[in-house]
């Protein structure tokens, strides 16, 4: 419980106006990460394994996370990383990202699938 208060207060942080730094961003990004599981940033931090491939997500999944992400930064950090949101959020999802579920094929009919909808909107 004490970790999801932490979490809490930098969105409270930010959200009265106060831009938070490329470390409370990656905190916020990858606590959203593991809100599924009921899991936060400081849950796995200590840990020396690859954590990050114990838990798995949809690539639908995936690229709302990844929008959100690229919106917080946006709206709440404050240096450099807020004019390059969508590389930061790339470098990211690289190092902390979830695995996918279905691996590189459902990524691939994930991806067939949003291009068929943007030709048909």
């Amino acid at each position: 419980m004490k970790n999801k208060v932490k979490i809490k207060w930098l969105h409270i942080k930010s959200f009265f106006g106060f831009k938070l730094t490329n470390e409370e961003i990656v905190i916020c990004i990858i606590s959203k990460e593991l809100e599924p599981f009921n899991k936060t940033y400081y849950d796995v931090v200590k840990r020396k394994d690859d954590w990050y491939q114990d838990y798995k997500m949809t690539p639908e999944e995936s690229g709302k996370w990844i929008k959100w992400g690229v919106k917080f930064i946006k709206e709440r950090a404050k240096g450099t990383c807020q004019f390059r949101p969508e590389s930061e959020m790339a470098g990211i999802d690289l190092q902390w990202g979830l695995s996918i579920e279905g691996g590189v094929d459902a990524i691939k009919e994930y991806e067939k699938q949003k291009k068929n909808e943007q030709i048909h909107n």
